[in-house]
Order: structure tokens, then sequence, then C-alpha cells
């Protein structure tokens, strides 16, 4: 009998946004039924580029505090640290995230659902 070797991608200090100004640096254990990211946030999302996930989530927030605006019915949302949500990816949920200082986060991600959309990519 072979033995299964599980597949596991790991991503560190990954620079998110331009290389000499990331809005985020973050860290990823990719399993092959769902991911566990740290988010290091240095600044807000690309205003110009809101977007969705190809998965549920859950997140909490570490450290800090950010705003998720999303374009969706709910508006926008404050999280603090200690906050935690659970979001269900949909195609008409796309959201920014604003922040004024630092914050980190922690997110638990499920399966890949589809192909993650921004504005540009529609």
């Amino acid at each position: 009998m072979q033995g299964c070797a599980m597949q596991v991608r790991v991503v560190w200090r990954e620079k998110i946004g331009s290389e000499n100004c990331p809005y985020v640096v973050r860290w990823v254990l990719e399993f092959p039924w769902f991911s566990i990211r740290l988010h290091h946030w240095l600044k807000s999302d690309d205003t110009r580029n809101p977007h969705d996930h190809a998965w549920d989530f859950i997140s909490i927030v570490l450290w800090g505090s950010l705003v998720d605006r999303m374009s969706c019915r709910h508006g926008k949302e404050e999280k603090r640290r200690g906050w935690l949500s659970v979001t269900r990816f949909k195609a008409e949920h796309q959201h920014m995230v604003i922040v004024d200082k630092p914050a980190w986060t922690l997110l638990f991600c499920g399966p890949e659902e589809r192909m993650m959309a921004s504005i540009f990519h529609r």
C-alpha cells in the first residue's frame, strides 16, 4: 500500500500591491480542502478594484481595526480586535478593506468554489 502525501502550499511574506509599497503582507498555509491566512494590513485595498472571494471564510481581527466596505446591501462594517465574522462567497458581494492604522487578521478559508473576481476582470 502506497502512502498518500498531502499537498501543502506555503506562502511566506507575500506582498500584495506594489512591491515597494504593499497594502497587505500575507502568510498562507494552503491545504487541499482549506487554507489558513494571516494578513498584516498596512493600508487600504486599492479602492479602484473592489473584489470578492472564491470561498467561504471565517476572519478574526487579531490587532487593530479595519472597515469592510461592501457593495451588497450590508453597506460597511467596522471590525475591531476580537471581531469574528463568517463570510459566504457570493458573486454579488464585492468589498474593499479600509485601514487607518496597521491591523492583523487571521482567516480560515474553505475550499475554492469558483474563480475570484474583481471589477477589472468582469
